[in-house]
């Protein structure tokens, strides 16, 4: 008997202190019944809504979100995915509070079983409003950015222009002494290098907040355009580019912007060798699996000492590993093959030797044409999102982290919104959305890490699999 109430006493004691960090905890916490109803919440749930926590107990957690748009339905998915065993972590949603004003939170919620296989729903809130604030602020800063930027990039690259027409005209004039002709040659060759740098710029930052899609894409044409390019950049030099592919022998993933890759790596190679006429050799070979295409560009002008191989690339960090004087050329080269799911680095062209010239090796993923599969799919993921729906957002940044965790490329992932009218999905259709089809593998609403991974390492086993 004793022993039993020394147990009870002990029990008695654990729920007590349970009670007490519950009730201190400074996040909020609600405890809610499958059907949503709050049986249980602390203090700082009742001052992050401004309710009293007798105000809260027995309402329905969907009448603390926001009921006009598609966000009436956020209380009752954010359920119907947690009693599926879906755990939601950092969630960022709206809630109301007292006085009906809308507060940003970040919601973590899952299922609990308690000992008698009662079945509960926690979940936690806390308190982001500075960040989306912060979030905001950012979001107008990057539109005026850009708005600069696209000056930048128009009207002032219009200025540029109409400058170099116009010394062109002016060095052309017979009277102008050799002297003063080399002189507007230099202010030729600098507005034109100041209009590089704002393209370049320009190319970086599309980089960042656009998604290109893979094209199909010959490496010849793309290295014959880029010598036309450079040809025109710099007037003054004989660019002689040797080749050893023809056209349409390799073809790669590419997007619009890979043309800006050789034309930077030639104009490089170029602008570094003091020779008038410059020699450029570039090799091109599939490797031994035939999923890749390795480009190798060789120059014969300065080199690159071995302490600034590692760093060549970079136009951002510590100041002591920036390569300054080259421009932004460099770096979107780098922006540009990591976007392609590709690698870039330098070497010497004469092993042990940089004095002897610069090799730049280039890897690129090989084109397959998805349109062939097996399966009769287009493609081996396809992710369907909305403009307007909860997890969405959240769900794709899961699905690209897995994908880049695993090295799967992009380019077998088709993303549709069924917002758009050309997307072709019928309204009842899709189950819940987002909707996330790996292979046979379909994955509806949130989807967390682990469901993702298992998914996308079934498509990695399967025979049809392009890479």
């Amino acid at each position: 008997m004793s022993r039993y109430n020394e147990s009870e006493d002990k029990g008695t004691g654990q729920s007590t202190r349970y009670e007490e960090l519950f009730n201190s905890s400074p996040m909020a916490y609600f405890s809610l019944s499958p059907h949503g109803i709050i049986q249980q919440v602390n203090q700082a749930a009742a001052d992050l809504l401004g309710y009293s926590t007798s105000d809260l107990l027995k309402r329905n957690i969907s009448s603390l979100f926001p009921r006009n748009g598609t966000s009436s339905d956020a209380g009752k998915l954010l359920l119907s995915e947690v009693l599926q065993g879906k755990e939601i972590r950092d969630l960022d949603a709206q809630m109301m509070n007292s006085e009906s004003n809308r507060i940003w939170v970040s919601l973590t919620a899952s299922l609990h079983k308690s000992s008698d296989s009662k079945i509960s729903i926690g979940m936690m809130a806390v308190n982001v409003n500075r960040r989306k604030a912060a979030e905001a602020r950012a979001k107008k800063d990057r539109e005026r950015f850009s708005l600069v930027l696209e000056v930048m990039t128009h009207d002032l690259n219009n200025v540029n222009q109409s400058l170099i027409f116009s010394l062109g005209l002016v060095n052309e004039m017979d009277h102008i002494p050799e002297a003063g002709r080399n002189l507007v040659q230099g202010t030729i060759d600098e507005v034109r290098r100041a209009a590089r740098m704002i393209s370049n710029l320009k190319a970086i930052i599309d980089l960042s907040e656009k998604s290109l899609g893979f094209e199909w894409t010959d490496i010849n044409s793309v290295v014959e355009n880029a010598v036309f390019q450079v040809e025109d950049e710099l007037p003054g030099k004989r660019i002689i580019v040797n080749t050893d592919f023809e056209k349409e022998q390799f073809i790669v993933e590419g997007h619009q912007n890979l043309q800006k890759v050789f034309f930077n790596i030639l104009l490089n190679c170029a602008q570094f060798d003091n020779s008038d006429e410059v020699v450029v050799n570039i090799s091109a070979a599939k490797t031994k699996d035939n999923d890749k295409v390795r480009i190798t560009i060789e120059d014969f002008g300065q080199g690159i000492p071995d302490s600034l191989k590692e760093h060549i690339f970079r136009r951002s960090g510590e100041s002591e590993t920036q390569i300054v004087g080259r421009g932004l050329g460099l770096t979107l080269v780098d922006r540009i093959i990591a976007s392609l799911g590709g690698s870039i680095w330098a070497e010497d062209r004469v092993e042990g030797d940089h004095t002897k010239g610069a090799k730049f090796v280039v890897m690129l993923q090989s084109w397959n044409e998805l349109k062939i599969l097996e399966c009769g799919k287009s493609s081996c993921i396809t992710f369907y999102k909305s403009d307007h729906c909860l997890f969405c957002d959240p769900t794709y940044e899961i699905l690209l982290s897995v994908m880049d965790e695993l090295g799967i490329p992009q380019s077998v992932l088709q993303v549709v919104n069924v917002d758009d009218p050309n997307s072709n999905v019928k309204e009842g259709e899709l189950p819940m959305l987002p909707t996330t089809r790996i292979c046979s593998t379909e994955i509806t609403g949130f989807a967390d890490v682990d469901a993702v991974r298992t998914a996308i390492m079934t498509l990695l086993m399967q025979p049809c699999y392009p890479y």
